[in-house]
């Protein structure tokens, strides 16, 4: 199961707060040998960055401890990928690129 978005990850830690850009919580993982025992998460607009400051949990040790095989967002929180429906590529002039629309 995926997070629907980055409200869902952070509804599963309570103790979060916001620091600036990122969010800062206890680390759901067991086990720290260090000082810091927090987690910063940031939110990337489909997935959630997170980082263990105690170095000690990896990425997929994160989502189990979340209950989530991602961090990945899907609307419907089951994890279906989404599908490119159609690509707009935009470019000046010259024919030269310079950005692509992706629909999905």
């Amino acid at each position: 199961m995926r997070p629907r978005d980055f409200g869902d990850i952070l509804a599963k830690l309570p103790d979060a707060r916001q620091s600036g850009n990122e969010w800062i919580s206890p680390c759901p993982c067991p086990g720290h040998k260090t000082p810091q025992k927090h987690l910063t998460l940031s939110d990337a607009a489909d997935k959630a960055l997170v980082t263990c400051q105690g170095g000690r949990h990896s990425y997929q040790d994160i989502c189990e401890a979340l209950g989530f095989d991602s961090l990945g967002y899907s609307p419907n929180g089951n994890g279906a990928e989404a599908r490119i429906a159609a690509t707009y590529n935009y470019a000046d002039a010259d024919g030269k690129l310079l950005y692509r629309v992706v629909r999905l």
